[in-house]
């Protein structure tokens, strides 16, 4: 299947679980694929309105008496009201399309940026280095089951609250979900700077799961101390509630 099937079906949620796991390989492999979904997704949002216009364009029509012989008069309405029915199972189809899960966690999920570390962009750079850069090293450049190895190894070693952190964004990008779960629960525990961001992380964790109940109360959470990505919280909300 090529992306131009994936990216249709995606935007009529018809997309298989095979189908769904393409997706995310396309989406991890390519990021232009990424934005080419955020732009298909706002161009239906932007179809969704322009139906809206049309349709109060036809009520407006509908609602401005004419004079006519009585037949042409039932005619001219019978066409009218076809035209507005059609109009209205297009809009109704539109608006009423559930957006999945999936496709909300992959709209707002990214990996957490490295600020622990500064990396120098060069294969040669990694050699002989410390263990904690050539973990996020392999974040950085995307090899994250090495990464995750790597920040395993070190909270194991260390107890640094912040490779608890980074061990669960690694698993959650693998598609490792229940593991990511419970790194980051482990790691609330640990009240260090990067709690709040664990939160919003921990709520999409909740969301990709499929458990709205715990997603819904970390957002709750999230925007009501107005924390990490709290406006994109909002949005997940709200859209996640009215589906």
């Amino acid at each position: 299947m090529n992306k131009d099937q994936l990216l249709q079906k995606y935007l009529d949620h018809s997309l298989t679980e095979e189908e769904k796991t393409l997706l995310e390989k396309e989406i991890k492999e390519n990021p232009d694929f990424q934005r080419e979904l955020e732009e298909a997704y706002n161009l239906r949002k932007a179809i969704i309105a322009h139906k809206k216009e049309e349709l109060k364009s036809t009520f407006k029509t509908l609602e401005q008496p004419k004079k006519r012989p009585f037949i042409t008069k039932l005619i001219s309405y019978g066409v009218a009201a076809s035209v507005f029915i059609s109009i209205l199972i297009v809009v109704y189809f539109l608006i009423n399309s559930p957006v999945s899960n999936e496709a909300l966690f992959a709209e707002n999920f990214e990996p957490y940026r490295n600020i622990i570390t500064p990396i120098e962009r060069s294969e040669e750079s990694a050699h002989n280095k410390s263990q904690e850069y050539l973990a996020f090293y392999e974040y950085e450049t995307g090899n994250y089951e090495t990464a995750l190895l790597e920040f395993t190894r070190l909270y194991e070693s260390e107890k640094t609250s912040y490779y608890l952190f980074y061990k669960a964004i690694c698993e959650l990008q693998l598609d490792k979900v229940d593991a990511a779960i419970g790194t980051f629960l482990i790691h609330q525990k640990l009240n260090d700077t990067f709690k709040e961001k664990g939160k919003w992380y921990l709520a999409l964790a909740y969301l990709k799961n499929n458990d709205i109940v715990k997603c819904k109360l970390l957002l709750e959470e999230v925007i009501k101390h107005k924390s990490y990505n709290y406006t994109k919280a909002k949005k997940v909300l709200e859209s996640i509630t009215t589906n």
